[in-house]
């Protein structure tokens, strides 16, 4: 039976949202649904898109519309989370988007921050009302990442000691040192924190310069006297700032072999 020749546009939508799992839909799913050829359903849900009746979210990709909406009308999401699986195919949340899951900031972040290896040109992408912040890298190790559900969907996260690693290395993902100094040290507070593991972490993924920033932040803020043991046995020759999104270069630490450029109070 051809729906789209027999149904009007309110009752194909009808037949794609049964099928559309977060009101996701991709074209093959959506050929399956409506039993024709999948080019002619790229054609239909192109013209539903132009009418308003669905969302294109990425190539092949759309949102259907809840039926109570009206054709055009603006619409959101329930999940951020949930989007960006269906957006990116290899990708973690990770950086600040992560430290809010796990309770570890209070402050506010206006987007979601994502890592993927996909070759994206924006490194911001703004849909449904979020804005995803894009941090490319080659390749994803698996390493201190968790799956957690967000209702009948796996969405991949950093644990908070992958998070602290990845910061460590690039603290512009968590939204600088000053935030990273705030996150180590509600971790620290937390009972069920666990050392060790970021240790082997920062060994797997981390640099020299995870390693100073490591050793550095624990000294200053007087935690674990074991982490920044390890750290300082840990450290490569160089010379590394601090923050490196900060220009200027500020006290020079010989230990660390670090500019400490910026403060670690976080207000």
């Amino acid at each position: 039976m051809n729906y789209l020749k027999t149904t009007k546009s309110r009752e194909i939508i009808s037949i794609l949202s049964k099928n559309a799992p977060n009101g996701l839909i991709d074209i093959l799913s959506a050929s399956k649904a409506l039993m024709i050829d999948p080019k002619k359903v790229s054609i239909r849900l192109s013209a539903l898109s132009k009418r308003g009746w669905v969302q294109r979210v990425r190539r092949g990709l759309y949102y259907i519309l809840p039926l109570e909406a009206k054709p055009g009308q603006e619409t959101m999401m329930d999940d951020p989370f949930i989007l960006a699986d269906q957006l990116f195919k290899e990708y973690y949340i990770g950086g600040w988007s992560a430290a809010e899951y796990w309770m570890l900031t209070d402050q506010i972040f206006n987007s979601v921050f994502i890592v993927t290896t996909e070759n994206l040109r924006a490194k911001i992408i703004s849909l449904f009302g979020y804005t995803f912040n894009i941090f490319r890298v080659a390749s994803i190790d698996n390493t201190g990442l968790k799956k957690v559900w967000r209702k009948n969907i796996q969405i991949q996260i950093s644990t908070p000691e992958r998070m602290i690693a990845d910061s460590l290395r690039n603290p512009s993902m968590c939204g600088g040192i000053r935030t990273l100094a705030s996150i180590i040290s509600e971790y620290d507070k937390k009972a069920d924190k666990n050392y060790d593991i970021l240790i082997e972490i920062v060994k797997k993924i981390g640099n020299g310069a995870t390693w100073k920033r490591l050793g550095y932040i624990f000294e200053e803020l007087k935690l674990n006297d074991h982490v920044s043991k390890v750290a300082e046995k840990e450290i490569s020759s160089g010379i590394v700032k601090l923050d490196p999104s900060i220009t200027s270069r500020g006290d020079f630490i010989k230990k660390w072999g670090m500019w400490a450029n910026a403060s670690l109070e976080y207000d």
